[in-house]
């Protein structure tokens, strides 16, 4: 059925196979591509594709974006004597043991690959932007989206969780988004229903969501920017 839904003339053999797979698994195959191509453009040093002029708000000056890569990148170095002593203690076949100590190497490798791609994609990105009329949301490749200020319908700062947030307003889960490095979210945006809003993450586009949660390092610069532009909206 899903093969029919996109059979039409000029439909090449590609898209009719990818038809047939789960969203979730062509955004994971998105995500992968665009991290492996960051990774080679930060190799290559590339310049940063330009973002558009406004005030920046940032998400990794105090949140814990940076320790969470240093977790990762001291986790894929420890990780290969351990794995070498586990294997040499409880595997005696030499050739079983060279396959496990490859496999362990390209493991830790892909994990420094992801961190390398990562932290270009967001240290390029240095934020979110708020233009004139907009919010330009970008987390690399992990997260994108413009949202028109004039579909903003409220904001607020939240303590809790985004599930409990969600039961306490009784707002479904499945309508919300959220954008955010690693931290919990400290802001949740309403949106007026009907607005052509569309917001990406991880590779799965997310339309029309009622709500979008957002970790920002200074929430009072969205706050105020919402407040001035409240009397045009």
């Amino acid at each position: 059925r899903s093969m029919q839904r996109v059979a039409r003339t000029g439909t090449g053999w590609r898209e009719r196979i990818a038809a047939t797979f789960p969203p979730e698994f062509l955004a994971l195959y998105r995500l992968d591509r665009a991290m492996r191509q960051a990774f080679f453009a930060w190799v290559r040093r590339q310049p940063h594709a330009p973002r558009p002029a406004g005030t920046v708000l940032t998400y990794t000056e105090r949140g814990s974006y940076s320790t969470v890569l240093a977790i990762a990148v001291f986790s894929a170095c420890i990780e290969l004597p351990i794995d070498a002593a586990i294997a040499s203690l409880f595997i005696d076949n030499p050739g079983v043991r060279s396959i496990l100590h490859v496999c362990s190497l390209l493991s830790a490798a892909s994990i420094l690959m992801y961190v390398a791609a990562d932290r270009w994609l967001v240290r390029g990105a240095k934020g979110h932007v708020l233009t004139g009329d907009a919010l330009d949301l970008s987390i690399g490749a992990r997260a994108s989206g413009l949202i028109p200020m004039s579909a903003i319908e409220s904001m607020e700062s939240i303590g809790d969780k985004p599930d409990a947030w969600c039961k306490r307003h009784g707002v479904a889960r499945r309508d919300t988004v959220t954008v955010s490095p690693f931290d919990a979210p400290n802001v949740v945006l309403r949106l007026r229903p009907g607005q052509p809003v569309a917001i990406t993450t991880c590779q799965l586009e997310k339309p029309a969501p009622a709500c979008v949660f957002l970790y920002l390092d200074r929430p009072e610069l969205l706050r105020a920017a919402l407040e001035r532009a409240a009397p045009a909206v």
